[in-house]
């Protein structure tokens, strides 16, 4: 099947022109599932749909903002994907569940991973207890707020303890990591000089891999 997820850190959906540039994108690619991260908003009122295009065909799950640099909602297309069943945690949402014309059970799991890294690595295992909870084929995705290794991050330093947490994870979860098409990095801090880091991704699991081709 023609999968089409799309998963965007937002930093912030309250504008009106977020709102705006999500439904352009709903409209030019068509996706069964769209995960957003970073809302900075509460509550996901009728309204925001709409404003989105997610409105008439479109569920949804969401973690909500707790401050101004969190929130986490994830939408699919009811016609093209049945949820079974989901999961809401602080910093990343769980729905298991089938696309449509094809058997195969799948979990997907929209992530905004913490900066810190005590709390990173309890996110880590958080996460790796849910996949192991469902026996069904794994997407991850979204920005975890970490890199793999120093070819992730264009810039001054790097942190070798954090960066060997999330190999870990990534190994025992037995994920793949799935390259980026287009670019190498996927944030920039906008400074003088700039520091360029691929904080987000697609991770799946083998069962994944096989049986959507991704």
């Amino acid at each position: 099947m023609d999968l089409r997820i799309i998963s965007w850190n937002i930093r912030g959906l309250g504008r009106r022109k977020k709102a705006r540039a999500i439904r352009n994108l709903v409209k030019e690619k068509k996706p069964q599932v769209i995960f957003i991260q970073e809302t900075k908003v509460g509550d996901i009122s009728k309204q925001l749909l709409r404003r989105m295009g997610c409105d008439k065909s479109f569920d949804f799950v969401n973690a909500p903002a707790d401050g101004s640099a969190s929130g986490v909602l994830s939408m699919w297309n009811v016609g093209c994907f049945e949820k079974l069943d989901s999961f809401i945690s602080r910093r990343f949402t769980v729905i298991i569940g089938k696309f449509r014309g094809n058997p195969i059970e799948c979990g997907l799991i929209n992530v905004y991973g913490p900066n810190d890294d005590a709390e990173r690595k309890v996110f880590f295992i958080e996460i790796l207890e849910v996949t192991r909870r469902y026996k069904v084929a794994w997407c991850l995705e979204g920005d975890f707020n970490a890199i793999t290794g120093v070819e992730d991050k264009l810039g001054k330093s790097w942190n070798f303890s954090a960066m060997e947490d999330f190999r870990s994870f990534i190994q025992a979860a037995n994920l793949i990591n799935l390259a980026l098409i287009g670019g190498a990095y996927t944030w920039s801090n906008n400074r003088d000089p700039p520091s360029f880091v691929r904080l987000d991704r697609f991770l799946v699991d083998g069962d994944f891999f096989r049986g959507f081709r991704v």
